[in-house]
């Protein structure tokens, strides 16, 4: 049972102080980009280079972002 105690205490120690985090306007790999002036909320008419009719099965807009995804 003691044992026991000693793991809730380390789980309480170790969840108390938050893990520290880098600040991502300080990496050096974010490249910018231009910013779009379209789909605001005052007017949603305006896609930039993208329409309603845009194929998003063969056209995949450029978002700067990989994510890998693993499916069990």
């Amino acid at each position: 049972m003691k044992y026991f105690y000693a793991l809730v205490q380390f789980m309480a120690l170790t969840t108390a102080f938050p893990s520290p985090q880098t600040d991502p306007s300080k990496d050096s790999t974010l490249v910018s980009r231009d910013v779009c002036g379209g789909n605001t909320a005052d007017d949603r008419t305006v896609w930039c280079d993208y329409s309603i009719d845009t194929d998003w099965y063969d056209e995949v807009p450029d978002t700067g972002v990989t994510r890998e995804v693993r499916f069990p």
